[in-house]
């Protein structure tokens, strides 16, 4: 239903006068011998009665209420409907006072709902409790903030109950020509210098990301970090204008971008909880979101010290596999120019550099030249086609950690900017030669975690096995402690940049890994629990015999690089039940589809095929496992995050209890250097 006709629908409902002297609240026993409080009162009977449907076909979901509730603040906000406040006075009421008695609800165009509202109606004058002004929340600060947008401009709509934008052009052309005025570098520097730098993570700390204080009379958006970023890095090669570079221009950038970005997307969340709970979205849109925001408001960055240790361990661990006889120099030539390089840099600043003035007496001129060409890219080409907040496609500045300002100088960027930079430019300079290095990195990643557990004095055993079912595995890690047993299954893949951008399929198919991952440890977890001892078979010839001595089992999924939001464990716990409550339908091919978008709807069909299978076999061993919350159990954790932990530990069990110091904060991995800070774990 649209929300106009939600609006006269409510208009046109007579009240029903409600007699509070009928309200009958009586102490029972349950059949177990519990006392519990029954509210008889037949106004709230009426209502479920009304409203309750047991037909899911035709039922209306749950989160259509408060999506309905969204579309009118919409209306009374921005087309100035003061009629839609009844419609929210309604909806408000009807949540406090039935709260979760009713889970299916029927459509809004169901004669049980025009009864409901004239009952809601006749309730609300004489208890208006829940009928306050409207409070600010994020639905009418957005709302506020796309009125700012129209003051701009910008056409601004309400469509069912969402806001749509027109001819917002004008205002991203003028957002990034502030950014030019400034100078790209200058701009990158000052929205840097804002935050704190941490020298052991080798990072700048984003605010707080868990739980917020309560929220304030007027909401000021998050930094979109990413975006501002991105814009700053297209314009590297502008200088600006010395006489605009003023705090008061800066800020000016900032409050503009702030406003698009709240405005055009719902994804900034004011309070923790809102990732726990679906709220007014739907399974697709809940994840979808998680992984925009990050997009927009987080700050893509790695330690360079993590990175050029990875870089290492392949450099002088995989010369024969990568065969360096197609390469124009050397792995360990490339290590020499890296550190020469990174030595130079600066984490919160860029640095000019002559390439005359790079010498190394055991890398040749022309092989540092060479090296430098491959990983510099012109200073006026970075993230030339990039646009909008999620316009992932067009950011390539990951793959370059150097720009070329002329022939004779190259500019270094900050160095947590272009950490990772470092890494991807060595993959691209071996896809250049010809050499297939990507079905390579899973292993490599596996070897240089065991050498760095090794180091810890942390003993990590893997192999393959069967079980009890005559199902077979692998495992890639199990570590043994005191306290629990930890599986560790390792997935390269990060997310790829249609995924970044908000393409829900890709999203989709880019968590196959995941799951698949966690798949695999829990047949590991399986084995562990009914088999006695449980049997990897290495691939050297040996058997390990692992008891599970009554051990909880803890399971981490590890990928290379941050997946964001999903990380945290609440919320990857709620998206695996997602997936295993909900079917994820293909678009039908209809015969009058033109060839794109039949093309389009046969790939959403071949992503998610594989996804079906996983999560039906996901489900087959959640219902195996003994464990009374299976899914919290499930780590989520990137290389980086991993690696702090262990090299903050002396053996297995100091590492499990770094882990477990990690599991019931607010944020966990998704907030992971700030909840490690508040932690104590460094200085």
């Amino acid at each position: 239903m649209k929300v106009s006709d939600f609006i006269a629908l409510c208009a046109s409902a007579q009240p029903v006068p409600y007699d509070k002297s009928k309200r009958d609240i009586r102490i029972v026993q349950s059949d177990k011998g519990v006392a519990r409080c029954v509210d008889g009162d037949p106004f709230k009977a009426d209502i479920i009665q009304a409203l309750k449907c047991d037909d899911p076909d035709k039922a209306m979901h749950q989160y259509d209420i408060p999506r309905m509730i969204r579309g009118l603040k919409y209306s009374l906000i921005v087309d100035g409907n003061n009629e839609a406040q009844t419609g929210i006075e309604i909806l408000n009421t009807l949540n406090a006072v039935i709260g979760s008695n009713i889970t299916s609800y029927h459509q809004f165009e169901h004669d049980g709902w025009k009864y409901a509202i004239a009952l809601l109606k006749g309730y609300i004058e004489v208890d208006s409790l829940f009928c306050k002004s409207l409070q600010p929340d994020k639905t009418s600060d957005r709302a506020r903030a796309a009125l700012e947008l129209r003051s701009r401009g910008v056409i601004v709509t309400v469509n069912e109950s969402e806001l749509e934008f027109d001819h917002m052009d004008a205002v991203y052309v003028d957002l990034e020509n502030r950014i030019k005025n400034f100078g790209g570098r200058h701009f990158i520097e000052s929205l840097l210098s804002e935050l704190p730098y941490n020298n052991v993570f080798g990072r700048f700390i984003l605010p707080k990301r868990g739980n917020e204080a309560s929220i304030p009379t007027s909401h000021n958006p998050a930094e979109p970090y990413n975006y501002l970023l991105n814009l700053g890095l297209k314009y590297l090669a502008s200088e600006g204008i010395e006489q605009l570079r003023t705090a008061q221009y800066f800020s000016g950038i900032k409050d503009l971008a702030k406003t698009i970005c709240f405005a055009t997307f719902s994804v900034e969340s004011y309070s923790f909880w809102e990732h726990i709970f679906l709220g007014d979205k739907n399974p697709v849109e809940y994840i979808t979101d998680f992984i925009l925001r990050e997009s927009v408001f987080n700050l893509d960055q790695s330690s360079l010290k993590f990175i050029t240790s990875f870089v290492k361990f392949i450099c002088y661990n995989y010369g024969e596999a990568i065969d360096e006889s197609k390469l124009n120099f050397k792995l360990r030539e490339y290590c020499s120019v890296m550190k020469m390089l990174t030595d130079l840099g600066n984490p919160g600043k860029f640095t000019v550099v002559s390439i005359k003035s790079l010498k190394d007496r055991h890398v040749s001129k022309s092989t540092i030249t060479h090296i430098v060409n491959g990983l510099a890219l012109p200073i006026d080409k970075f993230n030339h086609n990039f646009s909008y907040p999620n316009d992932y496609g067009n950011v390539d500045y990951w793959n370059y950690p150097i720009a070329r300002i002329d022939s004779h100088r190259i500019l270094l960027f900050p160095l947590s900017i272009s950490a990772r930079g470092w890494y991807e430019g060595l993959l691209n300079l071996i896809r250049q030669a010809g050499i297939e290095i990507d079905p390579k990195v899973g292993s490599i990643i596996e070897n240089y975690l065991y050498k760095m557990l090794a180091k810890r004095h942390i003993t990590c055993i893997s192999g393959k096995y069967t079980l009890p079912d005559k199902a077979e595995g692998e495992c890639d890690g199990l570590i043994e402690s005191a306290k629990r047993i930890i599986l560790i299954e390792v997935k390269k893949r990060s997310l790829v940049r249609d995924s970044r951008s908000g393409t829900d399929y890709q999203i989709l198919n880019n968590l196959c890994d995941t799951l698949k991952a966690q798949l695999q440890c829990l047949k590991t977890a399986y084995g562990l629990r009914n088999s006695s001892p449980f049997v990897l078979e290495s691939g050297d010839g040996a058997d390990y015999n692992v008891f599970l001595n009554n051990r909880n089992i803890e399971r981490i999924t590890l990928t290379l690089f941050p997946y964001g939001a999903i990380q945290d464990r609440s919320v990857f716990e709620k998206t695996i039940e997602l997936f295993l409550k909900y079917r994820f339908i293909a678009p039908v091919v209809e015969s009058g589809d033109d060839p794109a978008t039949l093309e389009k709807k046969e790939n959403v069909a071949a992503k998610l095929k594989p996804l079906t299978k996983i999560i039906g076999e996901l489900g087959i061993y959640l219902n195996k496992t003994q464990e009374t919350r299976p899914l919290f159990n499930g780590w989520f954790l990137d290389l980086e995050q991993l690696l702090f932990l262990i090299n903050s530990s002396d053996g297995a069990d100091e590492f499990t209890d770094n882990l477990l110091k990690h599991k019931y904060l607010s944020a966990g991995p998704l907030d992971f250097y700030n909840e490690t800070l508040a932690l104590g774990l460094i200085d």
